[in-house]
């Protein structure tokens, strides 16, 4: 996944954006809608999905370098569950947990 449609889906799925507001939506006006944040690139964007996560009721407990090589592992805990993701970058490890995350949440509040 390239970091602007991780982008994308972080705003669709984390922060709630309706896709009509995105960029590329209007095939007349393809640079229409909100410009999206780098969250999958800007470690200070990135800390605001850290900030929306906390405010959904998702805490991340663990960023990390991986020991022993490269990676960053990113550990995101609610009471009943744990979500993993690791990506060479901070930035997208944590967007990538968010996303787990939230889709996890919905899954489990749409079985309820």
């Amino acid at each position: 996944m390239t970091d602007y449609e991780l982008n994308r889906e972080v705003a669709l799925e984390v922060f709630g954006y309706y896709p009509e507001h995105l960029p590329g939506h209007d095939p007349v006006y393809p640079n229409r809608g909100v410009a999206l944040e780098d969250w999958a690139g800007d470690i200070r964007a990135a800390w605001k999905v850290v900030e929306r996560l906390r405010e959904l009721g998702l805490v991340i407990i663990t960023i990390a370098p991986s020991p022993g090589n490269s990676y960053w592992e990113v550990l995101e805990t609610t009471l009943n569950s744990f979500i993993f993701a690791r990506d060479p970058e901070v930035c997208r490890a944590i967007c990538l947990a968010a996303l787990k995350a939230v889709r996890q949440q919905k899954e489990a509040t749409e079985h309820e």
